[in-house]
């Protein structure tokens, strides 16, 4: 199935909803923080539970990092699943002191 992340810049989050087996709307989503102009927080991801361990949570991951990355913005990593995102799918642009731990 294929997930459609919506970066929602008012919230400060990056979101994808799922439809559930009843037919309602539930929201995974990723949230951040400035905390300077050139450095985001990226600090709390959830994904609802029925959802959890189908990779949900990883698209939001690679969506949040990626387009910081292209803003040229340090990504200070809080949200400990993005510390082990970051640390179980290495990219030489994740190690080039953009990412703070």
């Amino acid at each position: 199935m294929a997930y459609n992340v919506v970066h929602i810049k008012e919230s400060n989050e990056f979101a994808i909803t799922i439809i559930n087996d009843s037919g309602g709307e539930e929201k995974a989503m990723l949230q951040y923080e400035f905390i300077k102009p050139n450095i985001v927080d990226l600090y709390h991801t959830e994904v609802p539970p029925v959802f959890r361990g189908k990779g949900i949570a990883k698209i939001l991951a690679k969506e949040a990092i990626e387009h910081f990355m292209k803003e040229d913005v340090k990504l200070k990593l809080s949200c400990t699943y993005l510390q082990k995102y970051v640390d179980d799918n290495p990219k030489p642009e994740y190690s080039n002191g953009k990412i703070i731990f």
